[in-house]
């Protein structure tokens, strides 16, 4: 009489698959703090890119009006509907040289978080141009 043969399949044990799982959740956390890192990063540049956008267009507020009409202004509270606050301060500065040039303005304009208290928070960007009387820009 012929025996049968029985073949025993074997599967993985308790311990290859600790092992398994232990392997997996320390290649894991490296990755994952690497694409949190770069969301994180990314998410930055784009409020820094639309804080810069935000003082670019007041800027090109600036250079669309009169001289004469390029004045200070205490705030702009959101700004474009943004969660921003914008100030424009204006000033005027004669020539340094005694002459009798015309007079310039150097406009600042800068960008704080939407209600923060300005004197207590630095801004988020600050930009500033001169206008001269007389002289126009853009095409």
């Amino acid at each position: 009489m012929a025996r049968a043969r029985v073949s025993v399949s074997r599967g993985w044990t308790l311990v290859e698959l600790v092992i398994t799982v232990g392997l997996t959740g320390l290649l894991a956390v490296p990755l994952g703090t690497f694409f949190a890192e770069l969301v994180r990063g990314s998410l930055e540049d784009q409020e820094q890119a639309l804080v810069l956008n935000l003082a670019r267009m007041q800027l090109e507020e600036v250079n669309s009006l009169p001289y004469g009409s390029v004045v200070t202004i205490p705030t702009l509270s959101s700004y474009q509907a943004f969660p921003y606050d914008v100030t424009r301060q204006v000033a005027t500065q004669s020539p340094t040289d005694g002459s009798s040039a015309a007079a310039m303005k150097r406009v600042t304009v800068r960008v704080f978080p939407g209600g923060a208290d300005q004197a207590a928070t630095p801004p988020l960007v600050t930009v500033i141009t001169y206008r001269a009387n007389g002289v126009t820009s853009g095409t």
